[in-house]
């Protein structure tokens, strides 16, 4: 289709049918996936969750916040609008899944933990204070 500078739509140039493709099936959890956003959203966070089960490695949650507001950008976007996302602390414009760049924090302590209990320094009912943050 092409379209002029607006994006209207100005004549069909070439039509084929379309043909089915293969079949994709998701692993997402739609539920996990809606409690994660409206917890972030309600905290007024912004960054990002994922899930994913360890078995197998499927995802079943992945939700990047604060959220993409496309339409705002049908017909074209305001410079109010863009501004005003530039400017936006929380970084609506980027997708943290895939652009973020997060320290391992909390995830890593899970592979020390099982070095601690394969070495036998610790065992399952050690307790260690973690004040959040290494020096």
């Amino acid at each position: 289709m092409e379209v002029n500078a607006l994006g209207f739509e100005q004549r069909n140039l070439k039509g084929t049918a379309p043909l089915p493709g293969n079949d994709l099936q998701l692993t997402l959890d739609v539920e996990m996936q809606r409690a994660a956003e409206e917890i972030m959203m309600s905290e007024k966070k912004s960054g990002a969750v994922v899930a994913i089960e360890v078995n197998t490695g499927r995802l079943l949650m992945l939700a990047s916040l604060p959220v993409l507001e496309l339409d705002k950008f049908i017909g074209g976007i305001s410079h109010k609008n863009w501004k005003e996302m530039l400017d936006n602390p929380y970084h609506p414009l980027m997708n943290k899944l895939v652009q973020g760049q997060y320290p391992p924090a909390s995830t890593y302590k899970i592979v020390t933990a099982i070095a601690g209990l394969a070495e036998g320094v610790i065992d399952a009912d050690t307790i260690i204070y973690c004040p959040g943050y290494y020096r």
